[in-house]
């Protein structure tokens, strides 16, 4: 063949087929422009300037693998769409005389274009775009100081090599269906129909247990730890059950409206429900990936919003003072050193008036079995699950009072509890053989604000006598090592600058290097408010850039899902036209079938969003998110926002597949 002939063929096939091109196009430059800028951020040596860059970089690194593993399902998953409206064509060549290896090689010329546009233009999209992420970095951590920007050799040799190889196999495996097929399979390729498929129950009542069992697991397992372990196969068993109902139990629905007279003898139902049964087979598992990438944008987005927008609160009930010192000894020696240690200290940086707080506590993780509590160690390993262990914290009375400026009063054999995670269910609580009576239950304490997020869940108890505790330290080692007394020291006249240059005088271990002869440890609420911006800060950017890319691949989906279904009902509806069908009820029959099936997705997503709420919010737990109302309206704001893009959607498609079929 004449020279050139080629290369001319690909570009004039790529100019007509532009509707069903140019979207393909723009998710190849899309997916490599999102792929550079994350591994723009990743391999950034500015963001170790800021505070916990290393973190954030690391979870940049994550989601640089998440991405190349989504560009090549998706982009294969999206190629098969352009396969199938090319196969008639390829077809139609084959039998005016060009042989298979001409085919072959205008696909090559035509992956090269494509190739070569994806990637030349989504590396520059990607470095100008590249700015606006650092700036947007920048809002989400609060910073002051600029990061610098830079065109990433690294990431631009990383995105070339993936979306490579990965165009490479797009065309290999472009030429397996092309040599495999026969020209009269490719000259009915994209024609090719369905037998109306019969109704599976079994794999229906299978998709709808899956889903079941994935809730189930969601709604009843209250252990955070438990529920983290779990949550993997939870997931699992809902997609699965999600593409199982999607396949089967769609086809069942279908078939009941049409045994549903009223409903299905209109003219604008009785075209699209029968027009639906026959490809739903097909349909159904695009209707379930855009089911489950709707549901991780929403989950996603929602829960690392919610953690990022809890910042305060957290800091706040984490972190109840500007210095929080642990001191491993209830000695009143070891109490007094410290004290003139800390005098000495803020004396001298000269911060103003100093509040001061202080108490007592034995704080351990053990297993309740029932209401007894376990001491013995020996004993702990041989009793109970993972579900019972709680974390226990023992407080003499005194220390409560004095900290929480109360008159209570016990018996000696009473307590006041205080749970958190989970409600403590007795009336009762068994320690070392003794049954203590819970004279009440309290909502709230000054002891439960740093322990309420550092366990999944646990209980304070308020013991009446001193001396019952001290019995308890000397026979149990586990006691022994766990008594504490904690510091809150609060400087309200003090700036956060202030508060920073006096952690930066004090050092990390400042309180090992005194004469103390125990232990110590001391937490700044304001450096770890900036840590937990920087890790809720990353998690957020990270599910806002995730977010994003898959609303793309749920926009792309629906795009070439519906053009392709124009193009599959084109001639149907023109037969139609021809025997009296008026373009009126062509438009309302569009709109019926779309609407039936289109919002379907959204609406599961919608339950699979609820159904993994209560898992989701046990698991932030563990990430010391401390409100599930924030959790709450972050998950309704976030569908909200998502489902009113979703008939966006909607609109647009639908519009451009009445265009196809008129």
């Amino acid at each position: 063949m004449r020279k050139g002939l080629y290369i001319k063929i690909a570009l004039q096939n790529i100019r007509k087929n532009a509707k069903v091109y140019v979207p393909y196009i723009l998710t190849c430059l899309g997916t490599v422009a999102m792929y550079y800028m994350i591994g723009f951020l990743s391999y950034h040596e500015g963001i170790d300037q800021i505070f916990g860059g290393g973190y954030v970089r690391s979870i940049m690194l994550m989601g640089v693998w998440v991405t190349a593993i989504f560009a090549v399902l998706f982009l294969f998953y999206t190629n098969s769409f352009l396969m199938k409206r090319r196969k008639k064509e390829f077809g139609l060549y084959n039998i005016l005389g060009m042989e298979k290896k001409h085919l072959s090689r205008v696909m090559l010329y035509e992956t090269v274009v494509i190739a070569a546009i994806s990637l030349v233009g989504g590396v520059l999209a990607g470095i100008l775009l590249s700015k606006l992420m650092i700036l947007v970095l920048m809002k989400i951590f609060n910073l002051n100081q600029p990061i610098g920007f830079m065109v990433s050799t690294r990431a631009i040799g990383s995105s070339l090599q993936l979306f490579g190889v990965i165009f490479l196999l797009l065309f290999l495996n472009s030429l397996r269906q092309i040599h495999l097929a026969k020209p009269i399979e490719l000259l009915r390729g994209g024609e090719v129909g369905e037998k109306e498929p019969k109704t599976n129950w079994i794999t229906a009542i299978l998709g709808l247990l899956c889903l079941g069992s994935g809730y189930y697991i969601s709604l009843t397992i209250e252990n955070p730890l438990m529920t983290l372990m779990l949550f993997f196969v939870a997931a699992v068993l809902v997609i699965m059950g999600t593409y199982l109902v999607f396949i089967s139990g769609s086809i069942a629905i279908l078939k009941l409206l049409r045994r549903w007279k009223r409903f299905y003898y209109k003219t604008s139902h009785f075209i699209s429900v029968s027009g639906m049964i026959y490809r739903m087979r097909q349909n159904a598992a695009g209707l379930a990936s855009i089911c489950i990438l709707s549901t991780m944008v929403l989950v996603m987005i929602s829960s690392t919003f919610s953690l990022y927008a809890g910042i305060e609160k957290n800091v706040a009930q984490r972190y109840p003072a500007d210095i929080n010192i642990t001191l491993h000894s209830w000695q009143e020696e070891d109490q007094s050193a410290l004290e003139a240690h800390m005098d000495a200290v803020l004396s001298a940086q000269q911060l103003g008036e100093v509040q001061m707080e202080k108490y007592r506590h034995v704080g351990f993780s053990t297993i309740l079995d029932g209401n007894t509590v376990i001491m013995d160690e020996e004993t702990m390993n041989s009793v109970g699950t993972l579900d019972d262990l709680w974390t226990v914290d023992m407080i003499p009375l005194e220390e409560h009072n004095a900290l929480n400026g109360v008159q209570e009063t016990l018996a000696e054999n009473e307590v006041l509890l205080c749970s958190y995670g989970r409600e403590y269910p007795y009336d009762s609580i068994v320690i070392d053989g003794k049954t203590y009576q819970v004279q009440a239950q309290l909502q709230t304490t000054k002891e439960a604000s740093g322990e309420a997020t550092a366990s999944a869940w646990g209980a304070i108890f308020v013991i009446a006598n001193q001396e019952v505790i001290d019995q308890w330290i000397a026979s149990y080692p586990l006691l022994a090592s766990q008594t504490d007394t904690i510091f809150h020291y609060n400087l309200p006249d003090a700036s956060a600058q202030q508060l920073t240059a006096l952690e930066e005088t004090m050092g990390g271990d400042a309180l090992l290097n005194t004469n103390l002869n125990v232990s110590s440890y001391v937490e700044f609420q304001e450096s770890n408010r900036t840590g937990l911006r920087e890790m809720y800060g990353g998690l957020f950017f990270l599910g806002l850039f995730l977010g994003l890319l898959f609303i793309m691949a749920t926009i792309l989906i629906i795009y070439y899902k519906q053009i392709s279904e124009g193009y599959d009902d084109r001639e149907r509806f023109e037969i139609m036209q021809k025997v009296g069908l008026s373009r009126k009820d062509i438009k309302h029959s569009i709109h019926s079938q779309v609407l039936m099936v289109f919002f379907l997705p959204l609406l599961m997503a919608g339950c699979h969003l609820a159904g993994a709420f209560p898992a989701i919010a046990r698991i932030l737990v563990l990430l010391q998110a401390v409100s599930d109302r924030m959790f709450f309206y972050c998950n309704l704001g976030c569908f909200a926002v998502f489902a009113v893009l979703y008939l966006l959607i909607y609109l647009i498609t639908a519009k451009v597949y009445y265009k196809i079929v008129q």
